[in-house]
């Protein structure tokens, strides 16, 4: 665990409130919330911040904790520089046969990085015995706030779910190699998409279903950034949405709605009191998938149905890490293959190491549970 003395946090605590006191009162009127609910999302905010530091350690070989140890020995034979490039240029070739050729050049020691990825799994597991828990994954469960319940509910309808998924995606003239390794097949890249002009019109879109969003235009700022994300800035009383510069269009504008999702639910939170730090990222993911799903089929149902697809690259993505996690000691690129497989009925891959490419899977293992758990959920009550 992470050493703390509690005369440190008392302070950092006193601290915060004087500052976050302070800095309300220089806030331009309406605010966002009341002082009450903006001194605690800046206490939250300052002590996350405060605990992260302490667990920050650097990456080296000579480090004794034996997570470090692991992820470096990873990172050193898959630098993420390497990783980025050759991730990059195997999903932008859109010929199978032209990726195989990359893969095939670059010659890279798969099995040996693979076995370093498996040391780091079974690391993580056994630091999360160390701190009391069953696996990492039941320390993922904690660390989301996942309730037992939904995430039993989730295991029982993931089945369910993909075959409503994969008989309800839209018909699409799927291009060669749709579903081939080193690639994520796509639907909203395929379909024909409603003409909206991004930003602006995807603002007033969703602002038209949702008028509370209206007073918040003035107050959010879309900025680019390497992957789509939002943090309200207690500073300046505003949301910075980042949404990744490389996309094309469409899924600007999907990734937008979803950010957008986050804001509506943030400020109904702050305006009835509520933190949303307090409440745990799955409670957020929750209200996000009760917002953006709607929002989706009301902008066009083929846009919706298209998505569903996303959907299924979410649950590829979890079913591989839920069983890397309760037992690495498998051929991973073939249980990566299998379980897309699995996902889409007509995918028929055999073997695919293109998990590596994947940074959340290497560096910020199960974070997509959240989302996962929330959308399967609010699926498996459409087929009920």
């Amino acid at each position: 665990g992470v050493e703390v003395n509690d005369e440190d946090i008392s302070d950092l605590v006193k601290t915060s409130l004087a500052e976050a006191g302070d800095t309300y009162n220089r806030l331009s009127d309406p605010k966002l919330m009341s002082l009450d609910t903006y001194s605690s999302h800046w206490v939250r905010e300052k002590l996350r911040e405060y605990f992260f530091r302490r667990t920050m350690k650097k990456v080296s070989p000579d480090s004794v904790d034996t997570l470090v140890k692991a992820l470096h020995g990873f990172l050193e034979i898959f630098p993420p520089r390497l990783q980025e490039e050759i991730g990059n240029e195997l999903f932008n070739e859109k010929s199978y046969e032209k990726k195989m050729v990359i893969w095939e050049e670059k010659n890279l020691p798969t099995d040996e990085i693979e076995k370093k990825f498996i040391d780091l799994v079974r690391v993580r597991n056994e630091k999360a015995k160390e701190r009391g828990f069953a696996s990492f994954i039941s320390q993922s469960l904690d660390q989301y706030q996942i309730p037992e319940a939904e995430y039993e509910r989730f295991k029982a309808s993931i089945d369910k779910v993909i075959r409503f998924c994969n008989r309800n995606l839209p018909y699409i003239n799927k291009p060669a190699g749709f579903y081939s390794e080193f690639s994520h097949p796509c639907y909203l890249c395929e379909i024909s998409f409603p003409k909206i002009v991004y930003p602006g019109e995807v603002i007033k879109f969703v602002a038209g279903e949702y008028p509370i969003l209206v007073e918040l235009e003035d107050r959010i700022t879309i900025v680019p950034g390497d992957s789509p994300s939002i943090r309200y800035k207690k500073e300046d009383d505003r949301f910075e949405i980042k949404i990744g510069q490389k996309l094309n269009n469409r899924h600007k504008t999907i990734d937008l709605i979803h950010e957008l999702s986050h804001a509506i639910d943030q400020i109904e939170e702050y305006k009835n009191g509520v933190d949303p730090l307090q409440l745990g990222k799955f409670h957020e993911e929750k209200r996000n998938v009760e917002i953006e799903l709607p929002l989706l089929k009301q902008l066009s149902p083929d846009v919706y149905r298209a998505y569903l697809a996303d959907i299924l690259l979410l649950i590829h993505r979890e079913l591989f890490e839920l069983a890397v996690y309760e037992n690495p000691d498998q051929r991973l690129s073939r249980l990566y293959a299998d379980l897309l497989n699995r996902c889409f009925s007509e995918a028929k891959q055999k073997d695919n190491p293109f998990y590596l490419f994947d940074k959340r899977i290497v560096l910020r293992p199960l974070s997509s549970l959240p989302q996962t758990v929330a959308s399967v959920n609010m699926l498996a009550l459409q087929e009920e």
